[in-house]
């Protein structure tokens, strides 16, 4: 299943995802369909690379200490297993939708860091989340090309999701950075 990273390893993508989330940020023009793309894309590129890396450090926290089972150490590597004719094991990516994976992260960071997440299931920052993934899906597999344009409305809903996510990821690192003092 793969070489273990430092704790360093995982958590630096972090910085860059938001990072580049800031800059499509600072140059949102509601008028231009282009940095709308931008700002979507980079949102829910840190959304994804965040739960990907999280669920790295719970790989290996879960490993070290023997706090998953074995269809959790396989959903938290996103990867399926198939036993070729030869006898051997084949590896391969498993799509998780965004939702599912999220949900999957957070009930396995509070199993390995005995922190519950506050994802506020049932809120309207979760019912925005779920609007901003189709919308996410939409613009990223458009079907026509009316599936590219971003309302004022869909575009505040991107933003909101982008602060309560922001709050959890705050929420994560501070919880990392307790369990490891």
């Amino acid at each position: 299943m793969g070489k273990r990273k430092s704790l360093r390893q995982i958590i630096e993508p972090l910085k860059n995802l938001i990072d580049d989330v800031r800059n499509c940020e600072a140059t949102l023009d509601k008028r231009s369909p282009h940095t709308q793309l931008s700002y979507v894309r980079s949102v829910f590129a840190m959304i994804e690379g965040t739960i990907h890396c999280v669920k790295e450090l719970e790989f290996a926290e879960a490993y070290k200490h023997g706090k998953a089972s074995i269809p959790e150490f396989v959903a938290l590597k996103e990867c399926g297993i198939e036993i070729k004719d030869n006898g051997k094991i084949r590896e391969s990516d498993k799509f998780v939708p965004t939702v599912n994976n999220l949900r999957f992260m957070s009930r396995m960071f509070h199993k390995i860091f005995n922190k519950e997440l506050d994802l506020g299931n049932g809120t309207t920052s979760w019912e925005n989340f779920k609007k901003a993934v189709k919308i996410r899906n939409r613009v990223t597999h458009p079907k026509e090309s009316g599936d590219l344009n971003i309302t004022e409305e869909e575009l505040t809903t991107i933003k909101s999701v982008n602060v309560w996510f922001n709050s959890i990821v705050k929420e994560i690192l501070q919880t990392v950075n307790t369990f490891y003092q």
